[in-house]
Parts: structure tokens; sequence; C-alpha cells
């Protein structure tokens, strides 16, 4: 049971070694905001908290790419959870002893990340996004 559960976090491959999950935070979306126009509140998230998200968890060395920012209604609700996945594999872009990127992404309460985050890694070029770390 224990190798199935690890293999959950394998959600893609680059050049032909393992991507795996390695850290999945969710947090509340509109968590620390009390009201506010939609509008304002959906473009600070995206424009600030995000980035300052990512870096409060994974620090300033990995990469982040939000994955719904083409797709975005600013005008509408956003879903209620944001999640932030630290991905990483061992084969580097360039130089180094691997390459990381963290994704982020909204979805509603029930879902499941790890399905989420094999089917946005498929619409990524790794070596576009990623960026390679040294141990």
């Amino acid at each position: 049971m224990l190798k199935k559960e690890l293999d959950v976090r394998v959600i893609g491959k680059y050049k032909g070694k393992d991507i795996k999950i390695i850290t999945l935070h969710l947090a509340q979306t509109y968590g620390g905001y009390l009201c506010g126009k939609k509008e304002t509140m959906n473009l600070e998230i995206v424009a600030s908290k995000i980035g300052q998200k990512s870096t409060e968890l994974f620090g300033l060395h990995v990469p982040y790419y939000n994955t719904d920012l083409n797709d975005i209604d600013f005008k509408n609700a956003l879903p209620l959870e944001t999640v932030y996945v630290e991905l990483e594999c061992f084969v580097p872009i360039k130089e180094g002893d691997g390459s990381a990127l963290v994704l982020v992404w909204f979805q509603n309460p029930g879902d499941d990340p790890f399905i989420i985050a094999k089917e946005k890694l498929k619409g990524i070029i790794w070596e576009e996004k990623a960026k390679d770390f040294e141990l």
C-alpha cells in the first residue's frame, strides 16, 4: 500500500525522470479578506498574494507559475481554494542537481489536487517554467 501512495506523487516525466509533488499546500482564496469589491480583491490576489504566499512557503529560489492566469474572469468569484504544489525533478534544465517549479491554481473544495496537478502539468513545457537547483 505504501508504494501505491508514493506513486500518486509522480505526476509527469522530464527527460525520462519523474516529476514529483514534494509539497502541497491548500489555502483559502479569500482568506484574510473581510470585504471588498470582488474585482479588486481578485486582482490583488493574483497580482501579489499568490507571489507572496509562494515565497513564504517555498522561498525565492523556486519559480511559480499560475496555471489559471489566462482563464480568470476578475469580475466573478474565484474558486474558494488556492493550491500551491512544489514539483521537483532530479534532472537539471542546464546545470545543477535537478529542477523545480511551483504550480498554483484555484479549485473548488473537494477537488483532488493530485489529479488536477497531473492535468495542469500536461500543458506546461518543463524547461520553460522550471528552474535548476543545487543540493
